[in-house]
């Protein structure tokens, strides 16, 4: 069973990705993790020992309810690695043997750098220019109702601004641990029942995004005329949207922001909410199949003012 995999991706993902405080470290210098008593759930968490080799040598200080992980590096292949500063896990108790997650958590990644070689030098370059970024996910699940609630995820840097999502969906059960490896899960039942997201870009589209965007295109073609095709498609899209799905002054909002991209003017708020809750499992055919389940379920709001608008 692999545990750290599918926890850390969820942190780097989208995000999913804190609402609460998170606990203080404590304030005793920490152990090296074969120094201390290993207890709470992230004694279930890296219990396994090829999970612990990945912490290459990280200081541990275990708590009741979680730990905080220090001067944490994983290699992720022979060119590169990433850091973090600190990563601090709270969750619900959690068995030594347990398969799925448990019903909450709460991960703090601070300062998370990365670096395209295993050189030192690189390490020492990445972490004096200072341009790492944080990460934050807090979930909860209740099994009454079957609500599975990401109550913030947040991905936030001095390059990057902010950008802070929440969600509720209806899943089954929880997630399992093994969810990247499982021949079933519980994600294949998913109902989305509303998505929001706010973003102060300070750079976020233009250092990340974009740089995803170019590699799909490919770097030996110029991107600037397919990235210019794109943003034709998705105003064409939005402008296509109906007044039952999203009210005229959100869908010019939306417009606005998408001939902004990717330098962004103000904050963006979206808020899409589907009634019924809708399943992406059942609507993945074709674009068209899945345009006309959104028509049916989904309304939308936006809200973007630029400056020079937001003065008149």
């Amino acid at each position: 069973m692999s545990v750290l995999r599918p926890v850390l991706s969820a942190c780097l993902l989208s995000a999913l990705w804190t609402g609460t405080v998170l606990a203080q470290q404590n304030p005793a210098e920490p152990q090296k993790q074969e120094q201390v008593k290993a207890e709470g759930p992230c004694a279930a968490i890296f219990a396994e020992a090829d999970l612990s080799s990945l912490l290459n040598g990280a200081e541990i200080a275990y708590r009741a309810d979680g730990c905080t992980l220090s001067n944490v590096t994983i290699d992720a292949g022979t060119y590169q690695s990433w850091s973090a500063e600190t990563v601090e896990i709270r969750s619900a108790p959690l068995e030594k043997d347990a398969e799925y997650w448990p019903e909450w958590g709460e991960i703090s990644i601070k300062s998370v750098g990365y670096w395209p070689t295993s050189f030192p030098g690189m390490r020492y370059l990445s972490k004096i220019q200072q341009n790492g970024f944080d990460l934050k996910l807090a979930y909860q699940w209740d099994e009454s109702s079957k609500t599975f609630r990401v109550n913030e995820a947040r991905f936030s840097g001095k390059y990057i601004g902010e950008v802070l999502s929440s969600a509720t969906v209806e899943l089954s059960e929880l997630p399992r641990f093994d969810i990247l490896g499982a021949q079933t899960s519980s994600l294949e039942t998913m109902k989305i029942r509303e998505i929001s997201t706010k973003l102060d870009d300070q750079g976020f589209f233009a250092n990340y995004v974009m740089a995803t965007v170019v590699a799909m295109i490919g770097h030996n073609d110029d991107p600037e005329p397919e990235v210019e095709k794109y943003r034709a498609m998705a105003l064409a899209f939005v402008a296509g949207l109906s007044a039952k799905m999203i009210d005229a002054e959100s869908k010019q909002a939306l417009s606005r922001l998408i001939s902004d991209l990717p330098h962004p003017k103000a904050e963006a708020d979206i808020n899409l909410k589907f009634d019924p809750a809708f399943s992406p499992q059942s609507s993945v055919d074709t674009p068209l199949a899945m345009l006309g389940a959104l028509q049916k379920t989904l309304t939308m709001t936006t809200r973007y003012a630029p400056v020079s608008e937001a003065g008149n």
